[in-house]
């Protein structure tokens, strides 16, 4: 009796930004040298970029995009094949896509005085709590 591979992985999550590529390496998830695999996954009316159909690559290499403003949650089945051509139990690998910041200020400009300190809360112009931010003038 030839055995299938066997399920490695502690972590079957990944949280990534929109418009990131996702770099899922599959042979990570399982113990036996030479495993191939098939995976897809599930349609996500708020993302796009997810791999909805049947791939046969070692790793998920989608670059998701987040049309909403919210978290989203990408579901990839993936079902592992050893060397010796014994099929393993399908697992899931769940990815949390986390939205860009949205741009919610409808005034972008300011008028200052010579010798005046201009300032702006940048956090009034977006709609995500916790939005950092980097700027050069």
């Amino acid at each position: 009796v030839q055995p299938e591979p066997t399920l490695d992985a502690t972590d079957l999550t990944n949280t990534s930004c929109s418009d990131v590529a996702l770099s899922r390496d599959l042979t990570l998830d399982v113990t036996e040298t030479g495993t191939t695999f098939t995976w897809i996954a599930a349609d996500n009316a708020n993302v796009t970029g997810e791999s909805t159909s049947l791939q046969t690559t070692t790793t998920i290499n989608d670059v998701l995009t987040n049309t909403s403003g919210t978290d989203q949650t990408v579901t990839y089945t993936v079902t592992p094949s050893g060397s010796n051509g014994c099929t393993a139990d399908a697992y899931t690998v769940t990815v949390t896509v986390q939205p860009e910041p949205t741009l919610d200020a409808t005034d972008l400009t300011n008028t200052s005085c010579s010798d005046v300190a201009l300032s702006r809360d940048l956090t009034l112009d977006v709609t995500e709590t916790g939005t950092t931010f980097t700027w050069i003038a």
